[in-house]
């Protein structure tokens, strides 16, 4: 096995990520939501979707030989931070957080937006995150309607 890296995602890595989007959101987001919410959480996240994601050079994933999480940033937000359910608790969300957050203060951003679902939040207050906000997501199929908090924390 490889070291761990954190690089920019390639159109091959679609496939995977779409796998490990679906995975995380069954497996780790199933005792938050229901079932009829995921399903319409997850209606309409095709590899495509992926490959369009990975052509701005907003998608990351964390690769040692294989890929085992991503995250995508685009202008001061965390869009996505998704790890493989089996890899959970092995640093691999801090990682790809940390290079998220590295990248949007790269680019000028002094504050760095997160829309946290509800079983992420945690996560993200440990790394400084708070509440600005709470409501639903804006997922474009009504039974998805999910209750997440926007956070923010500020960098520098």
């Amino acid at each position: 096995m490889q070291s761990l890296r954190i690089r920019a995602a390639t159109v091959a890595d679609a496939g995977r990520i779409c796998a490990i989007h679906r995975d995380s959101v069954i497996i780790l987001c199933s005792g938050y939501y229901t079932r009829r919410q995921i399903d319409g959480w997850l209606e309409g996240y095709e590899v495509s979707r992926y490959r369009t994601a990975i052509s701005t050079g907003s998608l990351w994933v964390a690769d040692d030989g294989d890929i085992h999480g991503f995250v995508q940033a685009v202008g001061d937000t965390v869009t996505k931070l998704f790890v493989r359910p089996d890899r959970t608790m092995a640093g691999l969300g801090t990682a790809l957080l940390q290079h998220a957050v590295s990248v949007i203060s790269r680019a000028g951003h002094t504050r760095a937006y997160v829309e946290a679902t509800t079983n992420s939040e945690a996560f993200y207050r440990r790394f400084g995150f708070t509440v600005v906000a709470r409501g639903y997501s804006r997922h474009k199929n009504r039974a998805a309607k999910l209750e997440v908090a926007r956070m923010q924390r500020t960098i520098g």
